[in-house]
């Protein structure tokens, strides 16, 4: 059935713009066949044979780049999160739903657990925001 008569034909035309970007001249002068699966109906850990015709050529991005900006905004992320986790997790402590009859209950496990993942992910943020920062000034 062509495109335009029933049905979306979304579908093909997706494909065909995926074939497409595979398809573009390797620049290079080389050309190698990715063992991946190219669709996502293959099933997992199955690698399917490069189709003839098909170049999936590989570039090395030279590392991420982050800007001045952008560093900024994940070191403040990270001091964010360590002005607010602590005062929070204090203040969970000293809630009398944390505890009953002097054992912690399961609000105040959840509550640990979340601000513990926060504070190690906000030091995460913080530190590559950092790196960022300082790499942009440099001009890296």
């Amino acid at each position: 059935m062509p495109e335009g008569e029933g049905g979306t034909g979304q579908g093909q035309r997706g494909e065909h713009r995926h074939q497409a970007r595979e398809n573009r001249e390797d620049t290079s002068g080389s050309c190698t066949h990715s063992p991946q699966p190219r669709s996502s109906t293959a099933a997992v850990g199955s690698a399917e044979r490069p189709r003839p015709g098909v170049c999936v050529t590989t570039h090395d991005t030279g590392g991420v780049r982050i800007t001045r900006g952008t560093g900024l905004a994940l070191l403040l992320f990270g001091v964010w999160s360590w002005l607010l986790w602590p005062t929070f997790l204090t203040n969970i402590l000293r809630s009398e739903n944390s505890w009953s009859g002097g054992s912690p209950t399961g609000f105040l496990w959840v509550h640990l657990a979340i601000g513990a993942v926060s504070l190690v992910l906000g030091t995460a943020i913080g530190v590559l925001g950092w790196r960022g920062y300082r790499a942009a000034g440099r001009g890296d």
